[in-house]
């Protein structure tokens, strides 16, 4: 699912999404309860849209789980290897040295095939064009970084394995390939029944064997996942869900799925389009602290990393959601500039307009409380008001949108932005008419330009729906960063605009440049920042750290080693505060009368 959006969707991933309270910034998209123990699942019937027929050029991948070793056994076979354009294949791992090739052989025999590594990625060459089968044998090693979803997780456990760790060539990206997907459960033992411990699900559905038609690029953004495993199916007229976890949460992964897989038919009805794709949840418990969390869009799915003690609340809801919509908006209506270069210009509308319609929609099902909107709201007000890069311009923001909380600052304003146009549209039609209507033209505008939309289709489309003067709104609260001005109503008639004060959330040291480290050491302590109050010092090395990203208003523990020393600092991450625009709960309206 390489859409032109994905960058922009791992970058906000790799960032733990938060709950965000009404005195702390949000740092991401954010979208009970029995306690439930899950069973391996007997293995389901793949749907028609997911066996495809084994003809043209194909390829067998086999995954074998070596816990002992934290690593997987690998075996590609590339069927009608002729079909596969250049003799170039790439692993993109975080690490070359995870990965060791073992054998490359075709019908001759044995091809040579060296590995040459790059920091991101191994490319490796075959001496001479294969001819019929080949087969690419390798091995990879875990690797994990805190806070950002696995390349490759192999324990005793469970395995979680990205597409990047396959070993695919460069030059067919696009290439239609007949894929027959096999993980092998066998390392994790079997039950008396002679049935296996674990199950496994892929971006592609449950199951340890699939066949799908697909391309080398939904590939590298595919996942698989393996361990104690629940799963549910929802095979109805409105589209095909599949949904599996693994292990222990904290709510019912059963009615989630379902409520999940509902939403998504609700998108399919909004834009005019049901998906006719089948689309898999894949929800992976994890230690940590609750409130921190990541959802991201992969190949066909959506993936939930969660604490296991996370309630399912508002926040958690509104990160999935925004991830099953982008399969419509980023994957299929972008606007902002064609070229991928300049991409992050188009993040106030792929990532902030999105979590505005994702919490809308939810609130307006009911599914999202009157508290937990402004609580989310405030989140995004908090960033506005905290960020020392508030009245930087869109494109500026846009060339270093890698640095530290600029995401969340272009997510922020788009979705702000997005409130004000939604209020605008339905203050002029008296309710008639929503954002919805807006974004339901365009998507029709981008499938048929099968491309992305300038800029000037969102404004002559908000031109036609409000008046002229959208133009100036838009350029001075997105392109310029200026002041935007939001209704008393804009939230509807049981919230109340206010003035609030803001802490911005502060460790005290570069977190990124931290762990980037090897071995990790504390980069960019500041002399007068919490973390130097609280006792730590530049390199310091750091041996755990336990945040709640974007909380300022939770406490950290920071473990460090200093020489011979260990020193545990325990201090609340809190910055600057400044004044901002903020929301609160009406009392004197009940909660049926809430949504505009």
């Amino acid at each position: 699912m390489r859409s032109r959006s994905f960058v922009l969707a791992l970058a906000l991933a790799a960032a733990a999404c938060t709950t965000p309270p009404p005195n702390a910034p949000s740092r991401c998209p954010e979208p009970t309860n029995e306690r439930v123990k899950t069973s391996g699942a007997k293995p389901v019937p793949a749907s028609p849209a997911a066996s495809p027929t084994r003809e043209g050029p194909g390829l067998d991948v086999t995954i074998r789980p070596v816990p002992a070793a934290a690593a997987i056994d690998v075996t590609l076979a590339f069927r009608g290897a002729g079909a596969f354009p250049g003799r170039t294949f790439s692993i993109r791992t975080p690490d070359p040295k995870a990965f060791r090739m073992k054998e490359a052989r075709d019908a001759r025999g044995t091809i040579d095939a060296r590995p040459a590594p790059h920091p991101d990625h191994v490319a490796i060459e075959l001496a001479r064009a294969p001819e019929g089968e080949l087969r690419l044998v390798y091995t990879v090693e875990s690797r994990v970084t805190p806070g950002k979803l696995p390349f490759l997780l192999s324990d005793p456990d469970r395995l979680e394995v990205t597409g990047d760790a396959l070993l695919l060539p460069d030059a067919a990206r696009d290439l239609r390939l007949a894929v027959k997907l096999e993980i092998d459960l066998s390392p994790y033992g079997t039950l008396e029944s002679g049935a296996s411990v674990s199950g496994a699900a892929t971006s592609f559905g449950i199951g340890a064997s699939r066949e799908v038609n697909t391309t080398a690029d939904e590939l590298r953004g595919a996942v698989m996942v393996t361990g104690r495993m629940g799963t549910a199916v929802f095979d109805t007229l409105e589209g095909h869900d599949e949904a599996a976890w693994f292990g222990y949460t904290a709510f019912d992964p059963r009615p989630v799925s379902a409520d999940t897989a509902a939403f998504r038919t609700a998108a399919g009805e909004l834009f005019g389009e049901r998906s006719p794709i089948p689309q898999t949840f894949l929800i992976v418990p994890e230690p940590g602290p609750v409130g921190r969390f990541v959802a991201a869009r992969r190949t066909r799915s959506v993936l939930l990393h969660v604490a296991v003690g996370e309630p399912w609340s508002g926040p958690l809801r509104i990160a999935t959601s925004v991830e099953m919509l982008r399969a419509w908006v980023g994957e299929r209506l972008w606007i902002g500039p064609e070229d991928p270069a300049r991409q992050a210009e188009g993040a106030w509308f792929a990532e902030g307009v999105v979590r505005h319609l994702a919490r809308d929609m939810l609130f307006r099902f009911g599914l999202v409380t009157p508290l937990e909107v402004a609580d989310e709201v405030n989140g995004l007000e908090s960033v506005i008001a905290t960020s020392p890069r508030s009245k930087e311009g869109n494109a500026a923001l846009a060339k270093s949108f890698r640095e530290p909380g600029v995401v969340p600052l272009l997510v922020a304003r788009g979705a702000l932005y997005a409130l004000h146009v939604d209020a605008a549209i339905r203050a002029k039609s008296g309710g008639q008419k929503s954002l919805q209507e807006v974004l339901r033209a365009l998507y029709a505008k981008a499938k048929e330009r099968r491309g992305p939309l300038p800029v000037s289709a969102w404004t002559s489309a908000l031109t036609a729906e409000i008046s002229p003067a959208e133009v100036e709104v838009f350029a001075e609260a997105i392109e310029r960063g200026g002041k935007l001005d939001l209704p008393d109503n804009a939230l509807g008639p049981c919230f109340r605009r206010e003035t609030r004060r803001y802490e911005r959330y502060d460790l005290g040291f570069d977190e990124a440049a931290t762990r980037a480290k090897i071995p990790p050491v504390l980069v960019g302590v500041r002399p007068d920042g919490p973390a130097a109050k609280a006792g730590l010092r530049e390199g310091d090395e750091l041996v755990e750290g336990l945040t709640s990203a974007g909380r300022s208003d939770v406490p950290v523990t920071i473990v460090v080693q200093r020489g011979d020393d260990r020193i545990n600092a325990k201090y609340r991450p809190a910055g600057p505060s400044a004044s901002g625009r903020g929301w609160s709960r009406r009392k004197d309206v009940p909660d049926e009368k809430c949504t505009k």
